[in-house]
């Protein structure tokens, strides 16, 4: 889980994944919960901006198949030990079916990614000023 709603990838475990990466590249699981009772049709996952692929765990097969990935990102901010930063902040939609009130098992591969995502930004809220 993130640490807010509607927040970065910066605030989700998804950054310890990426800052480890040493060349570009990492391997994640995500485990998915729908607690609701339809079926979702799409997981959504915040990541920083690279190019990613993703399988799902089948329980009828017991294997992981190729799922479907669409990345949308937008430009955002980050605060980091007092200094405004802007970042590629994106969302990656995976196709898959969870039940209702069901769970789903992803394997999120990352392929590489920016690591020029991080710029100091001009302080226009004023975060960088001293007191």
């Amino acid at each position: 889980m993130c640490e807010r709603t509607n927040s970065t990838y910066y605030d989700c475990p998804v950054k310890s994944f990426s800052d480890a990466s040493s060349n570009g590249t990492f391997t994640m699981g995500v485990a998915i919960h729908n607690p609701s009772n339809v079926q979702m049709k799409k997981a959504e996952i915040m990541v920083p901006k690279g190019i990613y692929s993703a399988k799902w765990y089948n329980v009828t097969t017991g294997m992981l198949e190729n799922a479907a990935v669409e990345q949308r990102c937008h430009h955002d901010y980050i605060e980091l030990n007092q200094v405004k930063s802007g970042i590629e902040n994106c969302m990656l939609f995976i196709d898959l079916v969870v039940p209702a009130r069901g769970h789903a098992l992803v394997e999120v591969i990352c392929d590489s990614l920016e690591f020029d995502q991080y710029n100091e930004v001009d302080d226009v809220f004023g975060i960088n000023k001293e007191p």
